[in-house]
């Protein structure tokens, strides 16, 4: 699923089309997401043992909402989301009609961020040895002739 919990989405279809907010929680095994004050459903809640100290009433909560009625907001637009690879080889989602990477506001995963990084210092290792070599191969031709 290209939505994640943490964007700012705004509604396409429904009752609440047209409202924003943030995404709590994704269902993706159901293709459906929970917006925070949209969609808002009334529940009879029961007192029983479970519930320790809790009346029985009614209950106001969010109910989930199908992925495809729902958009990321950039600017308070919504806009799709497709995927790139950046300079690194990192995948990284972007927003499609204007190219910018999308924020997402969840963690980045720490293995990524470290595989990016040691890809970067295995380049900077490789470009330090092949240096090295050159310079070791230049001062290798110049001993010889003055040895003479």
């Amino acid at each position: 699923m290209k939505i994640r919990k943490g964007d700012e989405v705004i509604v396409l279809a429904g009752k609440d089309k047209g409202a924003t907010g943030k995404v709590l929680r994704v269902l993706p095994r159901e293709e459906r997401v929970v917006v925070e004050g949209v969609n808002l459903i009334t529940k009879n809640i029961k007192a029983d043992q479970q519930r320790a100290g809790k009346e029985s009433g009614r209950v106001t909560v969010e109910a989930p909402l199908h992925v495809s009625n729902v958009a990321l907001a950039e600017n308070g637009e919504p806009v799709r989301i497709g995927y790139e690879f950046d300079e690194d080889g990192n995948k990284v989602r972007v927003t499609r009609p204007y190219k910018n990477r999308a924020k997402s506001a969840g963690k980045a995963k720490a293995s990524g961020k470290s595989k990016a990084s040691d890809k970067a210092s295995d380049k900077a290792a490789d470009k330090a040895k092949a240096a090295d070599k050159a310079e070791a191969s230049d001062e290798a031709a110049k001993e010889p002739a003055s040895d003479d």
